[in-house]
């Protein structure tokens, strides 16, 4: 079964996932989780909201001033323990949307009712029938990657499969 795509992005990035298997682990987020549900939503009813505007205006005045001042603690250690991106990292291509999908015979591959074609240059020995990773970014542009590295492809032409034409 392929990775979720946080799974993917965490092993693409080379952090390891732990995952919280027992209440006691998944307790502080379940607490804040049911704190914010319970006290935000009633804290909004007294205090008359009825509007987006007036949430985020009690939100950021009211309700959030309260959370730093009472659930919130300065760290033991103020040391930054994050580690700085390495080059081989790309950031930009972990956080994205991919889809995989098999090139056909014609060096073309269907995503969302659409065909496209692969460019004539970027075809090389192994690519029919092999996967490709359909990759959308934060632009919402999608680009297609193969072993070889990032390539493009045009929209083709619709061609029904022969197997669909009357005979």
């Amino acid at each position: 079964m392929p990775p979720t795509p946080i799974g993917r992005a965490l092993r693409e990035l080379g952090i390891s996932w732990i995952a919280a298997h027992s209440p006691q682990a998944k307790g502080r987020v379940e607490r804040n989780f049911q704190t914010a549900q319970d006290r935000l939503v009633k804290g909004m009813r007294v205090s008359g909201v009825k509007t987006i505007e007036a949430a985020n205006q009690y939100l950021e005045q009211d309700y959030l001033v309260w959370w730093e001042r009472e659930l919130t603690m300065a760290a033991t250690n103020g040391d930054d323990a994050h580690r700085q991106l390495e080059k081989s990292h790309n950031l930009a291509a972990s956080l994205s949307q991919v889809e995989t999908r098999q090139v056909r015979n014609d060096y073309t591959f269907k995503w969302e009712g659409n065909l496209y074609q692969i460019e004539r240059r970027a075809i090389t020995a192994g690519l029919r029938g092999a996967n490709v990773r359909w990759r959308s970014g934060w632009t919402g542009r999608w680009r297609y990657a193969t072993a070889n590295g990032i390539c493009r492809c045009t929209s083709a032409p619709w061609r029904p499969s022969s197997k669909l034409l009357p005979r």
